[in-house]
Parts: C-alpha cells; structure tokens; sequence
C-alpha cells in the first residue's frame, strides 16, 4: 500500500509541475488553464496539496492543448525535453566560440574525453 502511496504521489506531483511548466512555456497562467477545462478555481492546488492526479479525460484535453503525450504530462523528463533545444543552442554557440582555439578533431577529442 506504501509502494502505491509513493506512486500516487510521485505522478501526482509530477503532473502538476509539468502542467505547470507547460503553462509557463505557453505564457498561460493556471487559472486560464482550470477555466479552460471547465473546472473551478483552485482545482490544481487542490489537486496537488492532496496528491491526486487529474482525471483521466483532463489529462488527454492538456496533453492535446500542450502538444505532448500523457505520458510525458506524467513523466519526469518534459523539463529535459523543454531545455534540450535551449541546451543545443548554447552548445552550438560554445562550439563555434572553440573553433576559434581548437580544430575540429581537438574538439571531438575534448568532447569524447569528458565524462558523461
């Protein structure tokens, strides 16, 4: 029963910042979202405070409205995947920065030799 409680909590927790990341990203506050789905004001605090995850029917219309899976709503690495093309770019940047000191095979060489 502890072992469900944790996973009810882990997801619980886990929906809620993502939903609330997702909302961030897409400049939309959370009370437009809980408008949005014809729920009352507070209904993600609430949600959240006592470790319950949204209904099911909720989960797909924010997974569609944000463009992710609900999979990923509950996940915990749609913060890596929202960083990751921010991430690319200043790696990118960086890299162009090096080439002005190293060739490109010293950078390979940089790269493969630094840990994971």
């Amino acid at each position: 029963m502890k072992e469900y409680q944790d996973r009810k909590t882990f997801y619980s927790q886990r929906f809620y910042q993502n939903v609330k990341l997702m909302a961030k990203e897409k400049g939309i506050k959370m009370k437009d979202i809980e408008k949005y789905l014809g729920v009352c004001s507070g209904y993600f605090s609430r949600n959240r405070k006592n470790n319950n995850v949204a209904g099911i029917d909720k989960a797909f219309i924010l997974a569609e409205f944000f463009g992710v899976t609900v999979e990923e709503l509950l996940s915990d690495t749609l913060e890596k995947k929202l960083k990751a093309p921010a991430v690319k770019a200043d790696l990118l940047k960086a890299i162009t920065r090096a080439e002005d000191i190293f060739s490109r095979e010293e950078i390979i060489q940089i790269i493969r030799e630094s840990p994971p």
